[in-house]
């Protein structure tokens, strides 16, 4: 393949590995704030005039809102060529590789 087929699959794959990194980001602020929620409807009764039933109501909302972006975001970091998810593993972790030099699968290059 061309080098500019490489550059479009290099491209793809970081615009995608940014949106990951957006979805685990906005996934982590909702569990934060929906703890601090959960936290505050357990002490403050009233405050603000949340009362403690809505005040977990919302934090049970957030903190779905957070698994469904972890989902969206897990699905979503495929390979552009062969759209496999780009699995692997070392020595610590097995799962997702975060950042690789390529497809485990296909052989592409990523970076």
């Amino acid at each position: 393949m061309d080098r500019a087929g490489e550059d479009f699959f290099v491209k793809e794959f970081q615009r995608r590995r940014r949106r990951v990194l957006r979805y685990f980001a906005s996934s982590t602020a909702l569990v934060i704030v929906a703890l601090g929620l959960l936290e505050i409807s357990d002490h403050a009764h009233g405050f603000f005039t949340v009362g403690g039933g809505f005040g977990r109501a919302l934090a049970a909302s957030q903190l779905a809102a957070a698994l469904v972006f972890a989902v969206i975001g897990y699905n979503q970091y495929r390979c552009p060529s062969c759209s496999e998810l780009i699995k692997g593993h070392d020595r610590y972790y097995l799962g997702i590789v975060f950042d690789p030099e390529e497809c485990p699968r296909c052989g592409k290059p990523l970076k």
